[in-house]
């Protein structure tokens, strides 16, 4: 069985290449069209197609017939779950599907083990880590909250094993610094929003940068640094280089925090 301290999910899995292409709706097979969703639901100016194994907009371009490369994908998502190839399961899955995948898996017992053996935990909190780094929700979306607190033990696997031995070289109360922005209609609450999501960081300029990250004209960025306890630290992730610390939102003290605008 592979190990995950490093899991794939980069390669899609693909049957034989045979171009098509579909235009509207109306040209997928009737059984699919139930996973168009319209621009007043996407909030965007196109139609689009989400499934599970395939998510695209319309015009929707796909390598081979549709429905044989869902079937693919499925297949092969089933037949890497009977493996308990972790990477490869989730290799086919969209994106933004592959935390309800993974909270389904918990649900129907996948993870039943991790009690007994620490392994099958490690596993577990691995593949949170990757899809955390990798994922499309965002941070405070609640199912971020249904995967930390879903009940699989050892929760500090989702650390990596170097950063665990950094965390605990580090002081008791750290410094962490977190950004976060408002839309000019909205009233500026700093530290409210500073607990709102699981997202912090060690460095600064990092957490500066998401503070401005997709910000238009007539918004309020704010930088939140906050003195924490090192113990209500639920992961240090440093794979993408930006020291981020996931904690439980709610739960970082606003007296401790000072707000600057940048």
């Amino acid at each position: 069985m592979p190990e995950l301290d490093e899991i794939d999910m980069t390669q899609n899995a693909a049957p034989e290449l045979s171009l098509r292409a579909y235009a509207t709706p109306e040209d997928l097979p009737e059984s699919l069209r139930k996973y168009c969703q319209s621009p007043e639901e996407t909030g965007t100016k196109t139609w689009w197609f989400k499934h599970p194994f395939y998510v695209s907009w319309f015009p929707v371009a796909t390598p081979c017939d549709i429905g044989e490369l869902i079937d693919f994908r499925q297949q092969h998502y089933e037949a890497e779950l009977k493996a308990r190839n972790w990477g490869g399961v989730f290799a086919g899955v969209e994106r933004a599907f592959r935390l309800p995948f993974l909270m389904d898996l918990v649900s129907n017992g996948e993870f039943m083990d991790a009690e007994e053996d620490p392994r099958e935990a490690a596993r577990f909190w691995k593949v949170a880590r990757e899809l955390w780094s990798d994922g499309e929700e965002d941070e405070d979306n609640p199912i971020w909250t249904r995967v930390m607190t879903c009940g699989v033990p050892h929760r500090g696997f989702m650390t990596r094993s170097r950063d665990r031995r950094a965390l605990r070289e580090m002081p008791e109360n750290v410094k962490l610094y977190r950004g976060v922005q408002f839309e000019q209609y909205e009233r500026p609450d700093p530290k409210r929003g500073a607990n709102a999501g699981w997202a912090w960081s060690f460095s600064e300029e990092t957490a500066t940068w998401f503070a401005r990250r997709f910000a238009e004209p007539g918004d309020t960025r704010f930088l939140v640094t906050a003195d924490v306890p090192k113990s209500r630290i639920a992961a240090y992730i440093t794979g993408r280089g930006e020291e981020e610390v996931l904690i439980e939102p709610g739960s970082v003290d606003p007296a401790s925090m000072k707000v600057k605008a940048v």
